[in-house]
């Protein structure tokens, strides 16, 4: 996973337009010397030569512009426009910003406007879906003001994005349509938006169950961010490869993902070094390697209490009662995981409740325990059928009360309802 390699899908990305030509021609700089001695001492002669060696050059004029325009942005009074127009429509309720913007002449047209709406939605990703929402939409109207390529395309991609993270996967994938469209019409060759693009899309993908589609965008995505030194961003790819792989049942994978982001995070990052310990921890559960499971969580139960958000806490508590259940300390299990169905019901995160409830029932079932496992069917499910759950997800609780009420419920069939209310979800 860490060697770039030239690929077919990538091949075909740069012919579609999908990706810029600069990739394909830095991957066949970087491996051609490796393959042929005459073009790497031809190379090697002409870098003598002219004195100029091709990555350095890049990568330093790059940085330089990077820190000229940081320099000029910090000086420019648009920045100071663009917090104060910020700071008004934050003031502004939700369901008022859009009309404003509209309604506004010259006002609220700014790309430093769109950015800092942008990196406001993407920040409260985790904790505040709706908020992301109204800022991305908010973000999207600004930009499209603007009228500047690079500043549409990103606030489409991130509309998109918040529409995904609130789980209208439609009207994200139309979104990125959008933002696919924009990148063509306003001819746009910058790496990086590709990647972001892809990035971002590529976990659209993956939420929609197109995990092979998925794969392709987080995997581009990936090696654009690594040939640019982008190592946080590539770091945040990885986690969405990880979760993808986990997702597909290939743990092995999972785990180098998640091991290959931990490489590239800033050791500074405990929030985002925790979010991956709590996913390794999951990963080994999943592959019936509760002892490992058990080994890492003891290493960093205090790293992970940094977790930001009310459902952090509840998801370790979670994974501590699975491990527990692996290692068939049942009662230790069937605590963790009741003060977990408890504390996601209080939050009214449904979804949650009602899988670690299957997890509860795999473990009453481990034991014939059949009179607790009725009790869970017939006073927990009520509880979790009360929130806003989809129809799947109704069905698949349905089943399962069906299936205990008739004495009908094995490991295979309560595998195949979590599976159901995974995809649910």
């Amino acid at each position: 996973m860490k060697d770039v390699h030239l690929t077919p899908e990538l091949l075909d990305a740069v012919v579609r337009l999908e990706l810029p030509g600069e990739i394909l021609a830095r991957l066949m700089w970087d491996h051609l010397p490796e393959v042929c001695p005459e073009c790497g001492e031809a190379m090697a002669e002409w870098r003598n030569r002219t004195r100029v060696r091709i990555r350095d050059y890049d990568d330093a004029f790059e940085k330089v512009i990077a820190r000229a325009e940081d320099d000029a942005i910090k000086a420019d009074p648009r920045l100071r426009r663009a917090k104060r127009e910020l700071a008004e429509l934050l003031r502004t309720e939700p369901d008022e910003r859009l009309g404003k913007i509209e309604r506004a002449t010259k006002r609220f047209s700014s790309p430093l406007l769109a950015h800092l709406l942008i990196e406001g939605a993407y920040a409260l990703r985790h904790d505040e879906p709706s908020e992301t929402l109204a800022l991305a939409q908010a973000a999207h109207a600004v930009a499209m003001r603007s009228d500047v390529g690079g500043v549409v395309v990103r606030a489409t991609a991130h509309l998109g994005n918040a529409l995904r993270i609130n789980a209208l996967l439609r009207d994200a994938h139309q979104a990125f349509g959008d933002a696919r469209r924009c990148l063509a019409r306003y001819n746009i060759v910058d790496p990086l938006l590709f990647a972001e693009v892809d990035s971002l899309e590529g976990s659209l993908r993956k939420d929609r169950g197109e995990l092979g589609e998925g794969h392709k965008l987080l995997s581009r995505a990936c090696l654009v961010y690594r040939m640019k030194g982008e190592g946080y961003k590539a770091a945040l790819v990885f986690h969405q490869l990880g979760t993808l792989y986990h997702r597909q049942g290939l743990m092995e994978k999972a785990l180098e993902a998640f091991f290959s982001e931990l490489d590239l995070l800033d050791p500074a990052d405990e929030v985002s070094i925790a979010a991956v310990y709590q996913a390794l921890v999951t990963v080994y559960v999943d592959a019936g390697q509760p002892r490992d499971a058990a080994r890492l969580l003891s290493k960093v139960e205090d790293k992970l209490k940094v977790l930001p958000g009310k459902t952090s806490s509840l998801r370790v508590t979670w994974v501590t009662a699975r491990i527990a259940r692996g290692l068939e300390k049942f009662p230790e299990a069937e605590s963790g995981f009741m003060e977990a169905i408890n504390g996601f019901v209080k939050l009214g995160v449904g979804y949650d409740a009602a899988l670690v409830a299957l997890d509860l029932a795999e473990a009453y079932l481990a034991q014939a325990k059949r009179e607790k496992l009725a009790k869970l069917s017939s006073q927990i499910v009520p509880v979790l059928l009360t929130n806003d759950l989809k129809q799947e997800a109704v069905a698949a609780l349905g089943l399962f009360q069906n299936a205990v009420e008739q004495g009908l419920l094995t490991s295979f069939l309560l595998e195949q309802i979590q599976k159901r209310l995974e995809e649910a979800r």
